[in-house]
């Protein structure tokens, strides 16, 4: 036994003592109410506010975590909750809250606790009513600022090849209870396109600090630029990734976000690498429905589905989605691979593999 495995299953051995210490430890206390009250507690020990305080809960996204905004009249918090973590994947999150700050472009943290899962951070306005008043051409040049600022920025530690990420997870829904209750859909039709992708220049293209899930919830707009939160997913990627969420999920024209992104006329390949990726975001989109749908069924009951959600889904089916329902999105994701499906039967598809081939 080499002295290099020696010392590594040590640190395995520790790292599992201390999450076990720290799931005891959470277990172990009396499990306090999380409410607007708990959240105003936090907000008033940590930051030392004797002032009055009001709170109110934060809703209508799909993350497990608890939000609350929290206000003494001047100046606005955010304390997010999120409980039944691993210790050291909540240490990562708040690693990657911090270098978003760092960078510019995402909310500051002012505290947060890894044993309670508690973070109290800076509360980003949204103005959606001024963000519609701009150009076009104005809010493709803010989108491209804050994807350059991300993939230009401090590195996340960690990293993924979004090609063997995806196709170990669709092998696991073929395999696993997903592929049993879906046998209709052609989740090895899928492995397959994601392995044609994954031998052309698109998986070249070297890696960057990504954010990895930037719907238009996650884009806060206010004053004159944007900033991001929710970095949960943030890791070194392909920063095609992003690029391809914002112009799915963006009302812009994705030939202009690429101009503005790359500060040229995008080439015949740049735009062919943007398209296929384009691909990959709906299949990983479909896989989530998949794999998780009851969880976001029971989330979405607690508010409406965001209306950028309703925009994702208009342009892939004309079906009426119940989001209070698992079966709703295993219909959106039937829906979604059946439009990657359809587009590799085009012309484009063909010609944009065979550019980057």
């Amino acid at each position: 036994m080499t002295r290099e495995y020696v010392l590594i299953l040590i640190a395995g051995v520790l790292v599992f003592v201390v999450s076990c210490y720290w799931l005891w430890l959470r277990k172990s206390r009396a499990a306090p109410v999380i409410d607007e009250s708990y959240a105003i507690d936090v907000v008033k020990k940590t930051l030392a506010i004797s002032g009055p305080l009001t709170a109110t809960r934060l809703t209508g996204g799909y993350t497990s975590a608890l939000l609350f905004r929290v206000t003494d009249g001047t100046k606005d918090f955010v304390v997010r909750v999120l409980a039944d973590v691993p210790l050291v994947e909540f240490e990562q999150g708040i690693a990657n809250l911090q270098v978003a700050s760092a960078g510019g472009y995402g909310p500051q943290v002012y505290f947060a606790d890894p044993v309670r899962g508690v973070v109290v951070m800076e509360y980003l306005p949204h103005d959606p009513v001024r963000l519609q008043k701009l150009s076009p051409d104005r809010v493709a040049e803010l989108l491209a600022d804050i994807l350059r600022a991300i993939h230009q920025g401090p590195r996340f530690s960690g990293s993924r090849n979004i090609f063997e990420y995806l196709g170990k997870e669709l092998k696991k829904l073929r395999e696993g209870p997903v592929g049993q209750a879906h046998p209709d859909i052609p989740i090895a039709r899928l492995e397959e396109f994601v392995r044609v992708l994954q031998n052309t220049a698109l998986a070249r293209v070297p890696d960057v600090p990504c954010h990895n899930d930037l719907h238009p919830s996650n884009l806060r707009f206010a004053g004159d630029s944007f900033k991001a939160i929710d970095f949960d997913d943030a890791l070194q990627s392909n920063p095609y990734y992003d690029l391809a969420m914002v112009a799915i999920f963006q009302a812009i024209d994705e030939w202009l976000l690429l101009e503005k992104y790359l500060g040229h006329v995008p080439s015949p390949r740049e735009y062919a690498q943007l398209y296929l990726m384009k691909q990959v975001v709906r299949i990983n989109h479909a896989r989530v429905f998949l794999k998780w749908g009851p969880a976001i069924a029971a989330r979405c009951t607690s508010g409406p589905a965001p209306s950028w959600f309703e925009g994702f889904t208009k342009g892939i089916t004309d079906e009426v989605i119940d989001f209070g329902r698992a079966d709703g999105l295993g219909t959106l994701a039937k829906s979604t691979i059946n439009k990657v499906l359809a587009s590799a039967e085009t012309q484009e598809f063909r010609d944009a593999v065979k550019l980057l081939s």
